[in-house]
């Protein structure tokens, strides 16, 4: 009896612990989805913005700025807002899933590309290889000689 008794109250115990973490952890996890809301919100209202900046840099001037100092623009680029002008060289699947849309300068072998990841993959999908495109994104990653531009627009 003494046993069951200890099992019983083990069990509570053992239960009321795991409830209260588990609500901690929700908890968190709210916490973590608002202020994912948050930045979604924020990067939405910036890239807003971007877009109806006059601004725009062609691709063939940042390949070229590429060519002279590789890591200083490739500093610049990473978190800005970006608005480009180039060539849509194609419109691939990622590698870990999604669109990609090269922009290219309109040379006929130009390796080192704009990379763009749409926010709209219907959008990305009506694109045709070498239309012009003006588009504008937050720079991201450079790999390879070649930049991110994600969360794209056009």
């Amino acid at each position: 009896m003494k046993k069951t008794k200890a099992k019983i109250i083990g069990s509570l115990i053992g239960a009321s612990v795991l409830y209260f973490a588990c609500s901690e952890i929700n908890g968190r996890m709210d916490e973590i989805s608002n202020s994912a809301r948050e930045e979604k919100a924020r990067v939405a209202r910036e890239l807003e913005e971007c877009g109806k900046s006059p601004d725009v840099v062609k691709v063939s001037d940042v390949m070229a700025m590429m060519k002279q100092n590789e890591a200083k623009v490739s500093r610049m680029w990473k978190g800005s807002c970006v608005k480009i002008s180039g060539i849509v060289k194609s419109v691939d699947e990622g590698p870990l899933g999604g669109l990609i849309v090269q922009i290219s300068d309109g040379s006929r072998f130009s390796i080192n590309n704009i990379h763009c990841k749409p926010t709209s993959e219907k959008k990305a999908l009506e694109l045709s290889s070498g239309n012009p495109i003006t588009a504008w994104g937050v720079g991201g990653n450079e790999i390879m000689g070649s930049l991110f531009l994600e969360s794209c627009s056009w």
